[in-house]
């Protein structure tokens, strides 16, 4: 049966604590957010925790969170920027994600549960498959706000796959190879997350991200390219205009080439290899869960060698 308080008995209880006469209730300090935005150059990733404390104790003498040094329990923050730490693995662990396909050796031939990214004390990472959620020590619950920031899915003409070779004189065309891709995987996207703090109040996360730009280096020593994602007139969020032989007439060097205001292509004038690097410009924000601002500018990037000739007209006869 839940107690009735009434606000004498309140004023009683308050009384008592401030005589010393009795104990006061342990009040739980909210614990911080953790994480952050990281980038290994070809993909990027935010991802931020907010664990919600379950009242208890601990310390070096007794950690909350340790691994086990010969019969010793040595003492490890709870929070890492890989994760919470979870004892029973001794290492600091987060789902997976993206997770890993079902063909993966990681998941044992099983369909159920999750993978989840598990990084020791000194960085080595490893793949853990789990029938639910690990055992993260001293928390009732946790946040979690995650987004990944990925290459965009450009393509070029002619194709940077392996085996094309330009013309030189020839515009290179870039744009969105999949429009419905891009929508989905380029913004913006986000997250949001909802926990009741130590408090008892609902708190909520927010993130959020999205491409700002592409920018094209050329490699011959030109100019860099800035190409702005726009909405094109079906709706879509889309980079540059996409090469279609149907309008390309053999014999009207003006059609060659994109044409519109939010063309993306490029002339090499020689003959040669050329090192084109594309790289998507993201922007990442929102809010972590006590209001703190989420914010990062980002690049990820991937690049290509291209080959450019001469062409030649071949006379028979």
């Amino acid at each position: 049966m839940r107690a009735l308080r009434s606000p004498l008995m309140m004023l009683l209880a308050a009384v008592l604590v401030a005589a010393g006469l009795i104990a006061a209730p342990p009040v739980l300090e909210p614990a911080d957010a953790a994480g952050g935005c990281k980038s290994s150059g070809v993909s990027g990733n935010c991802r931020f925790y907010r664990p919600v404390l379950r009242p208890g104790g601990g310390g070096k003498a007794d950690p909350i969170c340790y691994y086990k040094d010969g019969g010793d329990k040595v003492d490890v923050d709870c929070i890492g920027a890989d994760g919470l730490w979870v004892n029973d693995h001794e290492c600091y662990m987060a789902e997976a994600s993206p997770q890993p396909p079902l063909t993966d050796p990681v998941w044992g031939g099983r369909t159920n549960g999750k993978i989840w990214t598990c990084v020791d004390r000194f960085g080595k990472d490893r793949l853990v498959w789990l029938p639910g959620p690990p055992n993260f020590p001293n928390y009732q619950a946790q946040g979690s706000l995650e987004v990944n920031l990925e290459n965009t899915a450009i393509a070029t003409a002619p194709s940077w796959e392996s085996g094309h070779t330009g013309v030189v004189g020839l515009p290179v065309w870039l744009w969105s190879k999949n429009t419905v891709e891009w929508e989905s995987r380029y913004g913006p996207q986000g997250k949001e997350s909802t926990i009741i703090d130590e408090s008892g109040a609902a708190v909520t996360g927010r993130i959020r991200a999205r491409v700002t730009k592409v920018t094209a280096d050329w490699g011959d020593g030109s100019p860099r390219a800035t190409c702005n994602p726009y909405i094109a007139a079906d709706g879509t969020r889309r980079i540059g205009e996409e090469f279609d032989t149907s309008k390309i007439n053999p014999s009207d060097r003006s059609t060659w080439g994109p044409r519109g205001p939010h063309a993306c292509s490029h002339v090499y004038t020689e003959p040669g290899e050329y090192h084109l690097v594309v790289r998507n410009h993201w922007s990442v924000w929102g809010n972590e869960w006590d209001g703190t601002p989420i914010g990062s500018n980002m690049v990820v990037s991937s690049s290509k060698i291209i080959p450019f000739g001469e062409s030649m007209v071949v006379v028979t006869g």
